[in-house]
């Protein structure tokens, strides 16, 4: 396997040299020391799962390629590759994927990393379901291109998928479907809204409580529309939907002057009924971005206040939303151990699963996160603190409240020609746990 990546790699970039595409790639080392096992946690956290929590070192390699057939058709290939130590499959893919694209639609098959929003310093990457905190799910995805105008000052967005995870789970290889519709109404030259849906459905499988859960096309259509289940499917599907259903609500203002931009925006997670009428307010994300015109020093603030303390209430009817976890997939919303979206929700994975326990310990969350980034010169720093309560799940609340402080801070000097140095430093307190002090030096030379 690590052969045939390395031989594709290879045989992508000299054919796109040949050829003519346009290409860039990088490659990156990357080595670090903690006074604890693991190390501070903002250092592999929301990394595509590129470096394990108590890896010492890593190195990455990536290419991507374009090539325009004519001036509205394009084609592409991406791969990734890492190698890093404290995980259990220590040499990976990251990016595996070809893609076609035109005017009006792109497909991506296999799979591909998100684009990093807000200079990568939200806590969710502004979302709360897909963080990128875990590898990229292999499947297939359609999507518009870009903002699509229907009418002046008013345009859409959307895209449609279907993936796999084919990880070690409790329940074997669940499907995946998502999508999302997005509106941006600008106002003026000032003032923009934008409003976002998204929905992700775990469904199919191999259960070994149930057995084969039914995937065919009639249940996916069910899956779609989130409907209820008929005498075929298990038992929670016919008293809810067929499948593990969550999704989103975001809000987002962004305001436009001369001295910078304000970016205001709240995600609202949901995961039944009770959480898409906004029974659960008001759990999700309240964030608040900046960024001035002038970029001497800062190029972006951004504060952001997420809790997840309420999901609908705790009484009976509605209530103990849970959001990533479920009776049927145990495994919850997670992927090769490592939750998919907000990282601050806790996965036990020396606990064992069974009819009656779920390896997401944690599920009851306030967290207030600040984060900054900015240039002088060739240098760039960023630094991110985050300080989080942790309590539990309401069914299972911890017996003390847990608390975590995470802080980092990067430097890197840019050396042209000759790549980027970054030195990270990192310290992690709790009241309970032992607090943790780490540094970190990469390398990333870029073609």
């Amino acid at each position: 396997m690590r052969l045939t990546l390395f031989c594709c790699f290879l045989s992508l970039s000299l054919f796109a040299q040949d050829q003519g595409f346009v290409t860039h790639g990088e490659v990156s080392a990357s080595a670090f020391v903690a006074s604890e096992e693991n190390l501070p946690f903002w250092f592999y956290t929301n990394q595509h799962n590129q470096f394990g929590a108590t890896s010492d070192y890593q190195f990455n390699a990536s290419v991507e390629s374009f090539y325009n057939i004519n001036d509205n058709h394009r084609i592409g290939a991406g791969l990734s590759g890492v190698y890093r130590n404290g995980v259990a499959d220590e040499f990976q893919r990251i990016n595996l994927y070809v893609s076609y694209s035109n005017r009006w639609i792109e497909a991506t098959l296999g799979a591909k990393k998100e684009e990093l929003k807000l200079d990568g310093l939200s806590a969710t990457n502004q979302n709360f379901l897909w963080s990128g905190n875990a590898r990229p799910l292999p499947g297939v995805k359609l999507e518009a291109p870009g903002w699509m105008r229907v009418a002046d000052g008013l345009y859409l967005d959307w895209s449609i998928a279907h993936f796999v995870l084919n990880d070690d789970r409790y329940v074997d290889n669940v499907l995946v479907h998502f999508k999302d519709l997005a509106v941006k109404w600008d106002i003026n030259t000032n003032n923009t809204l934008k409003f976002k849906l998204q929905h992700v459905a775990q469904w199919g499988g191999t259960s070994q409580f149930f057995g084969e859960v039914p995937s065919d096309f009639g249940t996916y259509i069910d899956v779609f529309f989130a409907k209820r289940g008929d005498e075929g499917d298990t038992p929670g599907d016919q008293i809810n939907a067929v499948g593990n259903h969550i999704g989103s609500y975001l809000f987002e203002y962004n305001l436009n002057q001369t001295y910078g931009d304000f970016t205001i925006y709240h995600e609202h997670p949901f995961e039944d009924g009770s959480g898409t009428r906004l029974a659960n307010f008001p759990d999700g994300v309240w964030g608040l971005s900046y960024s001035p015109n002038d970029k001497k020093i800062f190029s972006r603030i951004l504060y952001e206040f997420i809790t997840t303390k309420d999901q609908s209430g705790s009484g009976t009817g509605t209530g103990f939303d849970r959001y990533f976890s479920n009776k049927l997939y145990r495994t919850g919303w997670a992927y090769e151990q490592t939750i998919i979206g907000f990282p601050f929700f806790t996965f036990d994975a020396n606990r064992t699963i069974d009819e009656e326990t779920t390896p997401i310990i944690n599920d009851v969350v306030q967290l207030h996160h600040f984060a900054a980034n900015g240039y002088f010169g060739k240098f760039a720093w960023m630094v991110k603190s985050s300080f989080s309560s942790n309590f539990g799940t309401l069914r299972q609340p911890f017996p003390e409240k847990l608390n975590y402080w995470y802080n980092v801070i990067s430097l890197s000097y840019d050396a042209e020609a000759y790549g980027v140095i970054t030195l990270l430093t990192g310290a992690d307190t709790s009241n309970l746990a032992e607090d943790t002090f780490g540094a970190g030096l990469q390398y990333l030379y870029k073609f």
